[in-house]
């Protein structure tokens, strides 16, 4: 099983532990659940913490840690796993949006025009987009996307910059008056 699901179980086992910390047949041994929890949801945490501590490295985790140590300490042990549970959900959500900008972003560097309607002669003719040079005319059409950075120099439409830009949505363009 990879890491990441051994630390979804452990968080997920961390939860069913905060819950039954409220269960009042479970009071006589609240401390125990509460910092079972802490410890299967947040020992990578906690240890980076007090490794940061003792080298006076005040970030994220060593903050994060000293809350947690801080509210067991007085007593408010639901509230230092709620700042473990909280934290690694935090993470989490961002692990997600991260992967899926990375997906995005290789599905739109992928995503290149291999040939363009160079126009010479009056005539068009399909060409390799790398050969492209500043000085040529192509014609994009209806439902293309665009090969290279360019210039209107007649009509108008909606067309599809995503391989240049990013941006999914189609740019309306027209000839500069």
């Amino acid at each position: 099983m990879k890491k990441d699901g051994i630390k979804k179980i452990l968080y997920i086992i961390s939860i069913i532990l905060f819950i039954i910390g409220f269960i009042p047949i479970f009071q006589s041994c609240k401390l125990v659940i509460y910092l079972l929890a802490i410890i299967l949801s947040g020992y990578d945490l906690i240890i980076e913490g007090i490794k940061n501590i003792i080298h006076l490295d005040f970030e994220e985790d060593t903050l994060m840690s000293i809350a947690i140590i801080a509210a067991f300490i007085i007593g408010e042990y639901p509230e230092s796993v709620a700042i473990v549970l909280l934290f690694k959900l935090g993470e989490f959500i961002e692990e997600k949006a991260v992967e899926r900008t990375n997906k995005n972003i290789n599905a739109i560097s992928s995503m290149h025009v291999k040939t363009a309607n160079l126009i010479l002669n009056d005539k068009i003719e399909l060409v390799e987009a790398k050969i492209l040079k500043p000085d040529m005319k192509i014609l994009i059409k209806p439902g293309e996307i665009v090969p290279a950075d360019c210039k209107i120099v007649s009509g108008n439409s909606a067309i599809d910059t995503s391989s240049l830009t990013g941006e999914s949505m189609p740019l309306e363009v027209e000839t500069r008056k």
